[in-house]
Parts: structure tokens; C-alpha cells; sequence
């Protein structure tokens, strides 16, 4: 557990940037350092704004830049992906960090409802039962991980179907 926080530059934007490794992110405004708000890009990733030197905003995962600017970009340089401990997505502190492969990270939200019934209910409230996730996929013309957003991630279906797991 770290006692004291440290600060790291983040070279390269239009306004001077730093980020701490309790993984807050400030701007230097008018003198002083300013904290950035940080939100939950499709409930996927913690995220900053940032201005480019050409003054357009990039959005920058809080996680990156915290592997970025304390760990050298272990991250990047092995092709893995970056989530936290915790599974406190909003939770991006330095110690919560840990890393995993893509393949591990597929595996996990998979095995969360593909081999449970899945219920489809239409604007109506009409029910139709199907064996598995991937069964309610094909036979809607949409993709596993596209039906699992729908399931837990609170996409809305543009259908007007409501989707629900069967424990």
C-alpha cells in the first residue's frame, strides 16, 4: 500500500497534464492545478478528456495512463488489457491495477450466461424462450457479446425488446 502520493507529467497536449498515482488527473489552470472529471465511457472504462496540440479533445483511459506514466507502458508493449482488482471500474488507483489478456477477459463475460436460458420480451410483453445466450443471438440476427450488452450492460435494444437471464 503506498503512503505517500506521487505525480507524473503527461507530455504532449496542449495544456499542461499530470496525473497522480491515486489516478487523478489535473490540468494547470490560471496558476493552479485543477482536478479533471473523470466518467464511465459506456460503463466500459474510466476516462479523461485531453486537448491535443491542435486543440481537439481525445478521450484517455485513466487506467493507460496510470500504466503509461508509472509502469512504462507494460501494458501496451505485451498486448494486454488493463482492469481492476477491485472490479471497480471508477477505482483507478495504482495499486487496484492488474492485467489480462484479451482471451482471458472474453472467457469470464462468456461463461456469465451462455449456456442459461435466455427470455425476449416484445413491446407487447409477449415472452420467447431460448436455450442459451448464443441460441438468442443467432436465431435475432445479432452477436453473443451484442446480446450480452443488452443482457447487463443496459443497452437498450433498438427493437423494443427487453431481455432477461433465467437464474
Amino acid at each position: 500500500m503506498r503512503t505517500m502520493t506521487e505525480w507524473r507529467d503527461i507530455p504532449g497536449y496542449k495544456y499542461p497534464y499530470r496525473i497522480s498515482s491515486e489516478g487523478v488527473v489535473q490540468q494547470f489552470v490560471r496558476g493552479k492545478w485543477k482536478d479533471l472529471s473523470v466518467r464511465l465511457e459506456r460503463g466500459v472504462r474510466a476516462e479523461v478528456r485531453l486537448r491535443r496540440m491542435d486543440g481537439k479533445q481525445v478521450h484517455r483511459g485513466v487506467f493507460r495512463l496510470l500504466d503509461e506514466y508509472f509502469r512504462g507502458g507494460y501494458a501496451r508493449k505485451r498486448g494486454l488489457k488493463i482492469s481492476p482488482k477491485n472490479g471497480v471500474k471508477t477505482d483507478c488507483t495504482l495499486d487496484n491495477m492488474t492485467y489480462k489478456t484479451q482471451a482471458e477477459i472474453g472467457r469470464k463475460s462468456r461463461s456469465r450466461s451462455a449456456k442459461k436460458p435466455v427470455l425476449r420480451y416484445d413491446k407487447h410483453g409477449n415472452a420467447t424462450i431460448y436455450g442459451s445466450v448464443i441460441e438468442a443471438a443467432r436465431k435475432n440476427g445479432l452477436s453473443a457479446s451484442s446480446l450480452d450488452r443488452r443482457l447487463y450492460g443496459g443497452v437498450l435494444n433498438p427493437r423494443g425488446y427487453r431481455w432477461e437471464v433465467l437464474r
